[in-house]
């Protein structure tokens, strides 16, 4: 993470406001790991995980916004 704001301050600028719904997305993915027998334990069944997508895709939406 701090090489991804390194790399946003220096090059992007607008790319900092995307900054928190990424750590949105990576607190998201934290706390599922934290389950039993959760999707971040088998990394191929995430997409089966509704609100990390919905983040993942809020997450993506925005950087792809921000950077045009």
């Amino acid at each position: 993470m701090l090489f991804f704001g390194a790399f946003m301050m220096r090059y992007r600028i607008e790319l900092i406001f995307s900054f928190p719904v990424v750590a949105w997305l990576m607190a998201v993915y934290f706390s599922l790991s934290f389950r039993h027998e959760s999707a971040v334990q088998n990394p191929e069944r995430l997409y089966r995980e509704p609100s990390l997508m919905v983040r993942s895709a809020s997450a993506s939406h925005l950087s792809r916004y921000c950077s045009l």
